[in-house]
């Protein structure tokens, strides 16, 4: 606390006056007169000793008034970052950073954080002197809005227009880049900070970065009281075709601090309802849920995961946008025609009619060019040497999402370009003169082929007369293994593609899968799996950029985008990568892209985790990452003005102080008072005596 006019306090030594004038009283002698006993009597419903124990209170509720009075005529405040009476004059640079990221979009008390903020700031501009310099910015897009000496009018016209987004922020890492920008003499430099503060500060970015030299104020934005949040959204179905149930999980958690009652949650598939479930939510808690229906029919399916709404309106939709399988492009490599026989069979047993699959069979005892561009999956069967141009293309046509079925029959010369490739290179051959290897499915194998249609499947399993040794990693998926641990079917991710790789060819020489009634259906769903190219379609966090592979074929078509809001954007192909990057992902919802005005995919852009609102960081542990204790915690409010006045100047206790005097001077009056009337009493009860 201190003083804004600290000569007054000299005033104290008033204090002592009570004291004089009690201790000249107790040398005074006062004479009473008194005629009977009676007198004494009066005295019975007072004794001496409470009369004594009121003078000293009148005594010191007398000083009391006295000290508190002077006290209120210094001006006393509690200490703020600027003396009250140097505020006017002092030189100063004010940072103001406005956090206008998807969380700010939350409802408090019937208006927006972003709004409620705009408005505190407008309101405490006039606060500021004609001496102060002004910096304004916003977090998305990053940007500096205003710069230069203070003006009310256009900074009030720029706050309005700040407009609310569904990006994401990291707000301390831009308000360390934008304070390292500022270059200012002023002796007070001030960063206000208008955020709900989604994320805690790093310690080392705060304790070594931060400024010393700058105050900081923490503006908070209040807690939200009722919203539920899709936390995500994941199919659990890695095969979609459109005879095939589609299973969707979501999590939804209650951020809020309200009970959440018969709350509907509702799947559409391209805008119809096909699953609904109504539930309950205590506060603080999440639920899983798994919906399953058919897919409509189209080749892309627009999926919608929807909740009442709440505080929160950015939350309560997720869009995953699936693709379905109606056609799948195959090409079969292999060095010789008879080692492909039964593999070819069953390629043409799984569809007759080739309405489904596509076949292109590429007999080469070496593979100079590939030539993948129109293929969804490569099959190599005991394929002959590979040249370097056709580890590279093979290598773009797994980067762009192709999948990759690899029967392997001892290849040898290339295991260190295949190696690099991330396909398994041969240790060696492992042959049995007599008896063969039994095979049995993983856990990993029941969950990828769980609608296998294959009766007794530990009977449909092959035998294994002989297979290539190879080295697995750490993250395969064995499907299949030999009695004796070692894989006979593995899958492993290899950049954005999917390589399925058997040790064993297809051959009677070196198993007997082709016999077996397993072996159709398995090569069925790996063919489904390998051809599901997701990668067009996946979702991406909104402002990430989304990279659309092509065809060679594809690249002169007119490439059309059109954003959630309904706009459209022309797009131009990278001839050289052969795709299309995509930068602005802004908005939240569902981009499509359409090739010579015909849909070719579509993906859809998700809320950042971190934009989910949660409660805000407690105030003694997001004050302590600040250096020197330099930061200031304030509560968004209607009353901000004054409360950002007070924590900048200091509060002002006069108010206070003057409460004291009054209390005291009504408690001194009430007990003169009283003793006033017991003498009185006395005097009036003497002389008309008492009758027994």
């Amino acid at each position: 606390m201190t003083f804004l006019s600290p000569s007054v306090l000299f005033a104290l030594a008033a204090v002592s006056i009570p004291i004089i004038i009690h201790l000249f009283s107790k040398f005074k002698t006062h004479n009473v007169e008194f005629s009977t006993i009676r007198f004494i009597k009066a005295l019975e419903h007072e004794t001496i000793r409470n009369i004594k124990i009121k003078q000293w209170l009148i005594l010191l509720l007398r000083m009391l008034m006295i000290f508190a009075l002077v006290l209120l005529f210094a001006r006393p405040v509690l200490e703020g970052f600027i003396p009250g009476w140097m505020g006017a004059e002092l030189e100063s640079r004010v940072v103001i950073v406005m956090d206008n990221s998807a969380s700010m979009s939350t409802i408090i008390e019937g208006e927006s954080r972003l709004s409620r903020s705009k408005k505190s700031l407008i309101n405490m501009l006039e606060l500021f002197g004609e001496n102060t310099s002004f910096d304004l910015y916003q977090t998305n897009p990053p940007k500096k809005l205003f710069t230069g000496e203070i003006d009310f009018r256009a900074i009030k016209s720029i706050t309005n227009a700040i407009p609310p987004t569904a990006s994401n922020d990291n707000i301390w890492t831009f308000v360390d880049s934008s304070l390292s920008q500022v270059k200012t003499s002023e002796p007070n430099k001030e960063c206000i900070i208008f955020s709900d503060f989604q994320t805690w500060p790093e310690p080392i970015q705060n304790k070594k970065r931060l400024k010393n030299d700058w105050r900081y104020y923490l503006v908070s934005q209040g807690e939200i009281q009722d919203n539920l949040s899709i936390l995500n959204v994941k199919s659990m179905s890695r095969v979609k075709t459109k005879d095939q149930l589609i299973k969707l999980n979501t999590r939804i958690v209650n951020n809020g601090k309200l009970p959440k009652k018969n709350i509907p949650i509702e799947l559409f598939f391209d805008q119809q309802r096909v699953g609904q479930v109504v539930t309950e939510f205590s506060p603080e808690t999440s639920k899983d849920f798994l919906f399953q229906a058919f897919p409509t029919g189209n080749r892309m399916i627009h999926s919608v995961i929807q909740l009442p709404p709440d505080d929160f309106a950015l939350d309560n939709q997720q869009i995953m946008n699936l693709p379905i399988i109606h056609e799948i492009n195959c090409v079969l490599f292999s060095s010789s025609i008879d080692d492909i026989f039964m593999l070819k069979t069953a390629l043409n047993a799984i569809d007759e009619k080739e309405a489904f699959l596509s076949i292109d069979t590429r007999i080469q005892p070496e593979l100079k060019r590939l030539f993948l561009g129109d293929a969804d999956v490569a099959i190599f069967h005991n394929p002959g040497v590979l040249s370097e141009k056709s580890i590279k293309e093979l290598q773009t046509f797994l980067e762009k999402g192709g999948g990759v079925i690899w029967f392997a029959g001892g290849q040898k010369n290339q295991d260190e370009a295949l190696a690099e490739l991330g396909i398994p290179a041969s240790k060696s051959v492992v042959e049995l003169n007599s008896g063969y290897f039994q095979t049995q499915p993983s856990s990993e194998f029941f969950n990828l082929f769980q609608d296998l249609n294959v009766r007794r499947l530990d009977r449909e399993m092959p035998e294994v007369f002989k297979y290539d040794k190879i080295s697995t990693q750490s993250n395969d998926q064995i499907l299949i293994t030999l009695n004796h641990d070692e894989p006979f079917l593995l899958e492993r991710s290899l950049e954005s593609g999917q390589l399925f790789y058997f040790s064993s060819l297809i051959d009677l020489r070196w198993n007997d899968f082709a016999m077996r009634g397993s072996f159709i259906p398995i090569l069925h769903k790996l063919l489904l799996l390998s051809g599901t190219d997701e990668m067009n379609s996946n979702s991406v966090w909104v402002n990430e950029p989304k990279w659309i592979a092509l065809n060679h074929k594809l690249l002169r078509n007119t490439w059309e985008l059109f954003t959630p809001n309904g706009s459209k954007e022309k797009l131009i192909p990278d001839y050289q990568k052969k795709g299309l990057r995509i930068q602005n992902t802004s908005e939240l919802g569902s981009y499509t892209v359409y090739s010579d005005g015909q849909l070719f995919t579509s993906f859809a852009t998700l809320l950042h985790p971190d934009e989910i609102p949660s409660n805000p960081p407690k105030q003694a542990q997001l004050l302590s990452f600040f250096p020197d204790d330099n930061a200031k915690w304030l509560e968004n409010s209607h009353a901000f003005k004054q409360v950002f006045n007070e924590a900048r100047h200091g509060k002002s206790l006069w108010k206070t102080f003057l409460l004291i005097v009054m209390i005291a001077f009504l408690g001194e009056t009430l007990l003169s008072r009283g003793s006033g009337e017991v003498l009185k009493k006395i005097k009036v009860g003497g002389p008309k005596g008492t009758k027994k």
